[in-house]
């Protein structure tokens, strides 16, 4: 009786023991990791809720609305010869004026007339409402012909008035249609003083504007 008594208190003790064990060793931690995965959570949570309206405020301020029919022709046809872009209801043709003229001259090469009308081609087939030409030139000052172009103004506006005389003689463009915007090297696209940069920022860029 004495010994069953012993054994009853010895594992009740056990009991107590073990439960006190579970309790500081095992629940206690589970709660706690608990509770940290439960503030990890919160934590992602408002980085990605911080992220998605991140994601709606770029969507709404860069997506464009779908292109016309007319414009989605049109920029395909161009976007095999040419370099191209669309904005709203305009396509934007880049061609780089070392493409389009002599070198250091206002006078078109014979491949900048080949380009020229080959863009002249692509225009007659859709209904365009107008087309600025956009001239650019490097930052680098005029060397020749200095009483002719004091500026790099003088040499984009004379570039400018160039091409689109040629696009009305021979390429069919009506003159009410067309005009030139001379930016001069006011309008870098890169800011880099290298060869390359400023080849590349000697542009004339054709914004063809539809109905």
């Amino acid at each position: 009786m004495k010994f069953r008594t012993i054994l009853f208190s010895f594992l009740f003790v056990l009991l107590i023991f073990y439960a006190v064990y579970q309790h500081f060793f095992l629940i206690i931690p589970l709660k706690m990791e608990n509770q940290d995965l439960k503030r990890e959570n919160e934590v992602l949570l408002l980085k990605l809720s911080k992220e998605l309206e991140n994601l709606k405020l770029f969507t709404s301020d860069t997506i464009l609305p779908s292109l016309p029919e007319p414009l989605l022709k049109a920029r395909e046809e161009l976007s095999k010869e040419f370099n191209v872009e669309s904005k709203g209801n305009e396509i934007r043709v880049t061609i780089l004026t070392d493409n389009l003229f002599l070198p250091g001259n206002y006078i078109l090469s014979k491949e900048g007339k080949d380009k020229l009308l080959k863009l002249s081609e692509f225009l007659k087939d859709f209904p365009y409402k107008e087309i600025e030409v956009q001239v650019h030139t490097d930052d680098v000052p005029v060397q020749t012909k200095k009483d002719l172009f004091p500026t790099n103004w003088e040499l984009s506006a004379r570039r400018g008035t160039e091409i689109i005389r040629f696009l009305i003689s021979k390429g069919g463009v009506p003159k009410e249609r067309i005009y030139v915007s001379a930016f001069g090297d006011s309008r870098p696209r890169f800011t880099e003083k290298t060869k390359e940069a400023r080849k590349k920022n000697r542009r004339a860029i054709f914004v063809i504007k539809f109905m």
